[in-house]
C-alpha cells in the first residue's frame, strides 16, 4: 500500500480536495486502485450538524454517513462508494480512545496525545485504507489522504505528528506528501516560453504543480522553508516537507465563467448515477437469430443501416449495425435510447444483439417508412414545414428534459413518414449526457450543422448546440437551399457563417466568452456586415418566407448559444400559431 497525503497552507479553501481527487484518478488511470480519506481536525464526530454557510453543504454517504463534500469529490472523480470511516475526525479519535480508556484497555496507563491519539490515527488510516471501495475484491493500490484545514493550526498538530511517524512506518518509498499554496505573481515577471497559452485563460485560478522531489522522507528531515509556501507556517516548519508542491496560481481578473445550459441544467445533478453512468452499464443482449435484414437503406461513419424484420412477428424494424467503435461509446448510445424509450417522436430501440462469433453488435430499431429528404424537402407546403418543425421541437425538447443533448441533428437523422405525418428523430450515437460546467468534444455534428460554438472550440456547450443545427435545417426547408451554410471544411464553414450573421456579433461573442481566432482563421473569416434575411428570398421559396418565419429562424441562428431558443420556447413561437391551434383541436375530438 502507498499512501499520498495532500495538505494546505496560506488560507482554507485553496482546493485541496480537488487537487486530492485529480492526483487520485491521474493514479487511477495509470491502472491503480485508489482509496481516499479526509481528515478533519474539529471535534465534531461527524458534519451533520455543522453550519452548511461555514462547511458547505452535508453528502451523505450511501451508509448513512453524514460527511464533508470533499468526499462527494471523491466518490464523483474515482467512482466509488466510500463509507463514513474514510471521514476521519478529531472527535472520532478521541471517541474511539476515549471508549477504550474506559473499557481498560490501557491497563491504567496515563492516556496521552502521544503515543496513544497519535497511535489511534494511524490505526484508524492503516485499517480503512485497505478496505476495497470500487466494487472489488483485495486493497487498494493507493490511498490519498487529504488533511483538512491549513498548516499551523493546532488542532491538525496531532494528526501531523501521527502521519510523519507514519510515514517512517510505512517507509519513505511508499509516502508522498503534496502541500498546496497560493502564490499570487505578476504575469509579466514569466516568459512567454516559461507559460505560454493558445487560448486566452478559461478559468479564475490555475493549479501549477511543482514536482520538487519524490524521494524526501515525510517527517524529521532537514528543515527546508520553500520560497513558494507562506506565510510563516511551512510543512517543514511543523517537521514535514512537501514532495510535490501544488501552488494554485491567481492568472486573471477577467477569465470568464463556465457557460452553463438556461434550461434543464442540473437534471443529471439530481438524478442518480445509474441514470447516466454509461460506463457501468451492463448490456442484455437479445438474440440474433430473432432478425432477419432485407436490404440496405444507409450507411454512416460508425454504422451500416438495414430494412429487416422479426422472424417470429413478421414487423418490420431496422437494423443498425455498428462498426468497430469503443464499448464505450456504444454502451453511451444505448443508455441514451434506454433512458429515451417512450419519449414524443423519439425513435424506439426494440433490441440489442449482439453476433455470437464476431461480437459485432446491432441495434434494433422501430421502422419508418420515411421519403429521402431531398426529395420530400422541395415537395412540402407552409404548413408542412411548420407541422413537422414543431414536431421535431418535441423530440429536442423532451431528450433536453431528460438531461440530453443530441449533437447530430440534420435532415439525415430526422425521418418523416409523409402519408402518417410522423416523425422519428434517430441516430444518437453522437448524443451525450449534460453535465453543467463539463467540457465536451467539439467534434460532434455533420460539418453543415455545426454551432459557432464547435467551430471556435467553446467546449463547454450546451442542449443549444441543438438548436443551431435545427435552425440550419429550418433555413434549408424554407430558403430551399440545402445546406444553407456550405462550408468545404470546419473553417470555411465559420467563413460561410461569418457572411451571412457577419462579423461584429462573432467579434461580440469571442469577446463574451474570451475566445480567440487562430491567426490563419481569423484572416480567413475576415470582416462582413450582416446580410439581411430578405437576400435570400426569391420566387421559388417566397410562398414559404413569412414574416413570423424569418423572426423564428433569427432566434435560431445566433452565434451566442445563449441567446438562442430553447425547445420549448421555439414551440411557443407565433410560426407554429396554426399547428398548436390544430393539435388543441384534436385533442378535444378525440
Amino acid at each position: 500500500m502507498k499512501y499520498v497525503l495532500v495538505t494546505g497552507g496560506v488560507v482554507s479553501g485553496l482546493g485541496k480536495g480537488v487537487t486530492a481527487s485529480s492526483i487520485g484518478l491521474l493514479l487511477q488511470a495509470c491502472g491503480l486502485r485508489v482509496t481516499s480519506i479526509k481528515i478533519d481536525p474539529y471535534l465534531n464526530t461527524d458534519a451533520g450538524t455543522m453550519s452548511p454557510f461555514e462547511h458547505g453543504e452535508v453528502f451523505v454517504l450511501d451508509d448513512g454517513g453524514e460527511v464533508d463534500l470533499d468526499l462527494g469529490n471523491y466518490e464523483r472523480f474515482l467512482d466509488s462508494t466510500l463509507t463514513r470511516d474514510n471521514n476521519l475526525t478529531t472527535g472520532k479519535i478521541y471517541q474511539a480512545v476515549i471508549d477504550k480508556e474506559r473499557k481498560g484497555d490501557y491497563l491504567g496507563r496515563t492516556v496521552q496525545v502521544v503515543p496513544h491519539i497519535t497511535d489511534a490515527i494511524q490505526e484508524w488510516i492503516e485499517r480503512v485504507a485497505n478496505v476495497p471501495v470500487d466494487g472489488k475484491e483485495g486493497p487498494p493500490d493507493v490511498c490519498v489522504i487529504e488533511l483538512g484545514g491549513t498548516i499551523g493550526d493546532i488542532e491538525s498538530m496531532p494528526f501531523i505528528e501521527a502521519l510523519g511517524q507514519f510515514s517512517y512506518k510505512v517507509g519513505p518509498g511508499n509516502f508522498c506528501l503534496v502541500h498546496v499554496s497560493l502564490v499570487p505573481f505578476f504575469v509579466f515577471f514569466f516568459s512567454s516560453s516559461f507559460i505560454s497559452f493558445q487560448s486566452p485563460p478559461r478559468r479564475r485560478f490555475l493549479l501549477l504543480c511543482a514536482v520538487l522531489t519524490l524521494r524526501a522522507p515525510l517527517a524529521h528531515s532537514p528543515i527546508r522553508r520553500s520560497p513558494l509556501v507562506a506565510p510563516t507556517e511551512t510543512p517543514a516548519s511543523v517537521g514535514i516537507d512537501p514532495d510535490p508542491l501544488a501552488a494554485e496560481i491567481s492568472v486573471s481578473d477577467q477569465t470568464r465563467a463556465m457557460s452553463k445550459a438556461r434550461v434543464y441544467t442540473d437534471v443529471n445533478v439530481v438524478r442518480s448515477k445509474d441514470y447516466w453512468d454509461y460506463e457501468s452499464l451492463n448490456v442484455q443482449w437479445g438474440e440474433q437469430d430473432e432478425y432477419e435484414v432485407v436490404r440496405k437503406v444507409g450507411r454512416g461513419k460508425y454504422s451500416e443501416v438495414f430494412e429487416g424484420f422479426n422472424v417470429n412477428t413478421k414487423e418490420k424494424c431496422i437494423v443498425k449495425i455498428l462498426k468497430p467503435v469503443k464499448k464505450k461509446k456504444i454502451r453511451r448510445e444505448i443508455k441514451i435510447l434506454q433512458n429515451l424509450c417512450g419519449g414524443t417522436n423519439i425513435v424506439k430501440l426494440f433490441d440489442v444483439v449482439r453476433d455470437e462469433h464476431s461480437k459485432t453488435p446491432s441495434l434494433i430499431f422501430e421502422y419508418v417508412n420515411s421519403t429521402d429528404f431531398k426529395l420530400l424537402y422541395p415537395t412540402l407546403t407552409d404548413y408542412d414545414i411548420r407541422y413537422y418543425i414543431f414536431e421535431l421541437l418535441k423530440a429536442l425538447d423532451y431528450c433536453h428534459s431528460q438531461g440530453i443533448m443530441h449533437r447530430d441533428v440534420k435532415p439525415h437523422n430526422v425521418m418523416i413518414d409523409h402519408e402518417l405525418r410522423k416523425l422519428r428523430l434517430i441516430d444518437w450515437g453522437l448524443a451525450e449526457f449534460y453535465h453543467p460546467g463539463k467540457e465536451y468534444n467539439v467534434r460532434v455534428a455533420s460539418r453543415y450543422f455545426k454551432g459557432p460554438e464547435l467551430l471556435v472550440d467553446l467546449q463547454d456547450y450546451d442542449y443549444s448546440l441543438d438548436m443551431w443545427s435545427l435552425g440550419c435545417m429550418f433555413a434549408g426547408m424554407i430558403f430551399r437551399k440545402e445546406p444553407f451554410f456550405y462550408g468545404h471544411d470546419n473553417q470555411d464553414q465559420l467563413v460561410k457563417i461569418a457572411k451571412v450573421l457577419g462579423t461584429d456579433d462573432l467579434n461580440a461573442y469571442l469577446d463574451k466568452y474570451q475566445l480567440e481566432l487562430e491567426p490563419q482563421l481569423e484572416a480567413l473569416v475576415g470582416r462582413h456586415s450582416r446580410k439581411p434575411w430578405s437576400k435570400f428570398i426569391n420566387a421559388d421559396n417566397q410562398h414559404l418566407v413569412s414574416p413570423e418565419a424569418i423572426d423564428f429562424l433569427d432566434k435560431l441562428l445566433r452565434y451566442d448559444h445563449q441567446d438562442r431558443l430553447t425547445a420549448k420556447e421555439a414551440m411557443a413561437h407565433a410560426y407554429f400559431s396554426q399547428v398548436r391551434a390544430a393539435e388543441t383541436s384534436r385533442m378535444r375530438s378525440q
